[in-house]
């Protein structure tokens, strides 16, 4: 579990640059990308099987870390694009908070379809392009590159 929360960390500093927000947000998705598709070799099915195992399942209330990485996760993408609305790069078209929790949900379901049927089928790449056009439509940035 420490070493997760130490992975978790690293995701949320990288919401945590003064740059330009849009940016982090793609660098964001390249990683998931290289992470879902690089499962071997990542703390990205280690993730997953603890989060769905009986054991956590059974005994949610042991394990607050869950959902304290849901909310935090949530906050800090909520955080980020209200930050960037107040410094004049988004105009949100729907509520940070909808916006947050539809990333997270997405990225999840695909993370486990990966792992169950493979890269290849869920196709990660695609799907992370549409992800990132979803998101670019509902935050709206100002500058885009």
């Amino acid at each position: 579990m420490e070493v997760l929360k130490v992975d978790d960390q690293d995701t949320i500093d990288l919401f945590l640059d003064e740059g330009p927000f849009w940016p982090a947000f793609k660098r964001w998705i390249t990683e998931l990308q290289t992470q879902i598709e690089e499962v071997d070799q990542s703390l990205l099915l280690a993730r997953a099987e603890f989060f769905i195992s009986s054991k956590f399942v059974k005994n949610k209330g042991d394990f607050p870390y869950i959902s304290e990485r849901y909310e935090r996760t949530a906050s800090v993408i909520e955080k980020v694009i209200h930050k960037g609305e107040e410094r004049g790069e988004f105009e949100p078209r729907l509520s940070p908070a909808l916006i947050s929790r539809y990333l997270i949900s997405c990225i999840n379901g695909l993370m486990l379809d990966s792992f169950q049927l493979g890269n290849e089928k869920t196709k990660v790449k695609e799907q992370l392009s549409v992800l990132l056009f979803s998101l670019e439509q509902m935050i709206n940035p100002l500058e885009k590159e």
